[in-house]
């Protein structure tokens, strides 16, 4: 099954479909890393883990509920784009729900919570500073069949 990346197409269309966010970053939300010479402000997610909780039986996997870094990455100027574009996020993504088809297969996403805040400031060379702010959203998701 692809989980991981149903949920990767479906956070990426979540985020990037938003109105808030799209005002925020335009079309810059990536998965794991930003393009070289990215423009600021954007916002990236990525896997931090994810569990199955499985049945009895081979292929028995009931759903996997992976734990995603949802941050927006703000160049200079201290932290309030940074804190900004993060508390659209939450609001975009607390309790978001949807389903995605790949594969042949279709999954439901959903019971998206937060379990922890982030928040930091990365240096760059040449002593610029990037404050990166979000968190940590345990998601579900279930492979609903064909």
């Amino acid at each position: 099954m692809n989980e991981l990346q149903a949920i990767a197409q479906w956070l990426y269309s979540t985020l990037s479909g938003d109105a808030g966010i799209a005002a925020a970053v335009g079309n810059r939300v990536y998965e794991r890393v930003a393009p070289q010479g990215a423009a600021y402000p954007f916002v990236l997610f990525s896997t931090r883990y994810a569990e199955d909780r499985n049945g009895i039986g081979p292929g028995a996997r009931l759903f996997t509920r992976p734990l995603y870094r949802i941050v927006a990455h703000a160049e200079g100027g201290g932290f309030g784009a940074a804190d900004s574009i993060a508390a659209v996020i939450d609001a975009v993504m607390e309790g978001a729900e949807g389903s995605v088809a790949l594969a042949g297969t279709s999954y439901h996403i959903g019971v998206v919570r937060r379990e922890r805040a982030y928040r930091d400031v990365e240096l760059l060379p040449g002593g610029r500073l990037v404050f990166v702010v979000g968190g940590e959203y345990r998601l579900r998701c279930v492979g609903t069949g064909a």
